[in-house]
């Protein structure tokens, strides 16, 4: 803010400096908070605005639209999809929050499945429908993603265990088989010493 000296105010309209020309400031933090396959729902949140500007009291509503490609709501805004209440399963359209207080609305969507991505802008308007300029646009993928697997590590560790086990009692016992051989075909000492007496060159 600064001082303007002085000036003449011109084109000033016949209901006088009371109306209401200033519309909200525009949304620039929307952001997708959570996303449903299930439910086929997107949660949205951004910050409220005044009145006027960031000023005053509340908006009086606000306006959603959406599309499935990023060019419907950046070359036409106007034209794209409106979210209406029966849409809205939390949240309110027009009961926007104190300005700089999160603002935010689930919504039910009419699609989902593989390759369905919607994306989202919206505007703050006031009682005066001065409405403040599309926000910045966001996307939502309503893909099928199976929830991870968990495996219990106590379990892992006992399967592990247990096959560990199974490979040394098998290692023992081929161990064992293997020495009992080896001792069989070994010849002992009478087994030589009578080998020695039968051979006709042994003198005592």
């Amino acid at each position: 803010m600064t001082t303007g000296g002085v000036f003449e105010v011109q084109g000033v309209p016949s209901g006088g400096v009371n109306t209401d020309m200033l519309p909200p400031s525009r949304v620039d933090d929307l952001a997708v908070v959570e996303v449903s396959y299930a439910d086929a729902t997107v949660t949205l949140s951004w910050t409220a605005l005044g009145d006027d500007f960031d000023q005053g009291g509340p908006a009086h509503y606000v306006e959603i639209r959406y599309g499935r490609h990023f060019g419907q709501l950046a070359d036409d805004f106007h034209g794209a999809s409106s979210v209406n209440h029966s849409q809205v399963l939390q949240g309110s359209l027009t009961s926007p929050p104190e300005p700089g207080s999160a603002q935010t609305i689930v919504i039910l969507l009419p699609d989902r499945g593989d390759n369905v991505t919607f994306v989202f802008a919206v505007r703050m308007c006031d009682e005066a429908n001065n409405c403040g300029d599309p926000s910045n646009i966001v996307s939502a993928n309503l893909e099928f993603i199976p929830e991870p697997v968990y495996v219990n590590d106590t379990i892992t560790w006992v399967i592990v265990g247990c096959a560990l086990g199974v490979v040394i009692v098998l290692a023992a016992i081929l161990a064992w088989f293997c020495f009992r051989k080896a001792r069989r075909s070994k010849p002992t000492e009478s087994t030589q010493a009578a080998s020695g007496r039968d051979n006709t060159a042994y003198t005592v």
